[in-house]
């Protein structure tokens, strides 16, 4: 998988600008006066984008630990017809992570 080419975390929230920083770098400011959102949703999507380093990392080392879970026979994946929706984690996490690196 290749390197993600994001500011790298941590990224702060600072609240009363709403404005996401990572040191002194603004990575973007969160506007609180979209039509369809209010000023919690604007604090809910600033804390959002600001845990994106931190969840883009934990998918990278999910995805690693259910592999090698799986490849050493410590992880079980349910089987195929069960219908587990555990069975589609890997593939969403893939997914997830595809999206961030701008592949899907």
């Amino acid at each position: 998988m290749r390197e993600i080419k994001f500011t790298p975390g941590p990224w702060e929230i600072i609240e009363d600008e709403l404005t996401i920083k990572s040191k002194d770098y603004t990575i973007c400011e969160v506007f609180l006066c979209d039509a369809f959102s209010g000023e919690d949703q604007g604090v809910s999507n600033a804390r959002l984008i600001s845990a994106a380093p931190e969840m883009y990392e934990a998918l990278k080392r999910a995805l690693l630990f259910i592999t090698n879970g799986r490849e050493n026979g410590y992880i079980r994946m349910p089987d195929i017809d069960s219908g587990d929706p555990a069975l589609e984690t890997p593939n969403i996490i893939r997914m997830a992570l595809a999206k961030a690196d701008g592949k899907a």
